[in-house]
C-alpha cells in the first residue's frame, strides 16, 4: 500500500512540477522513468491493489437478550480499504439465538456464540449472547 501512495505522489509532483513548464510529465517508478506527452494525455486512473482484511470485531462482544428480542451487531473491518468486507454470519446454537445479516434473534434460554467469519476464512469475530426469560 505504502507503494502505491509513493507511486501516486511522485505523479502529482510530476505534474504540478512540469505541466506548468513544459509539455512533458515524467513518473518515476523504482529505476525506471516514464516519460508521456502531456497534450496527448487526457486523464490518469490510479487502481488501488487488492486489500485483505486484516482484523475484524463485533460490536457488542456480548449481551444478554430476552426471548423473542433482537439485537444488530456492528462488525468493523479493518483496514478500511479492505476489498471484500463481506462477512458470513452463522451461530453456534441457532436453537438458542439466530443471525441474519447481523440482526440476532434471541429464541430459547441459553448461551450462543455469533460469528462474524470474513469470506476468506482467515478472520472470525465472536460475540457471546445469552438468551434469557
Amino acid at each position: 500500500m505504502k507503494n502505491i501512495f509513493t507511486f501516486i505522489f511522485a505523479i502529482v509532483l510530476s505534474v504540478s512540477a512540469y505541466a506548468q513548464q513544459q509539455d512533458t510529465m515524467y513518473v518515476h517508478k523504482g529505476k525506471s522513468i516514464y516519460e508521456f506527452a502531456t497534450q496527448e494525455v487526457d486523464s490518469i486512473i490510479f487502481y488501488k491493489s487488492k486489500s485483505a482484511v486484516a482484523s475484524i470485531s463485533l460490536h457488542p462482544s456480548s449481551a444478554i437478550l430476552p426471548i423473542g428480542n433482537t439485537l444488530t451487531l456492528t462488525e468493523t473491518i479493518l483496514p478500511a480499504t479492505a476489498t471484500n468486507k463481506a462477512v458470513l454470519w452463522v451461530s453456534s446454537f441457532p436453537s438458542v439465538a439466530t443471525v441474519n445479516g447481523g440482526v440476532v434473534t434471541a429464541v430459547a434460554v441459553g448461551t450462543s456464540t455469533i460469528m462474524a467469519i470474513t469470506l476468506d476464512g482467515k478472520r472470525v469475530a465472536n460475540c457471546e449472547i445469552t438468551a434469557e426469560l
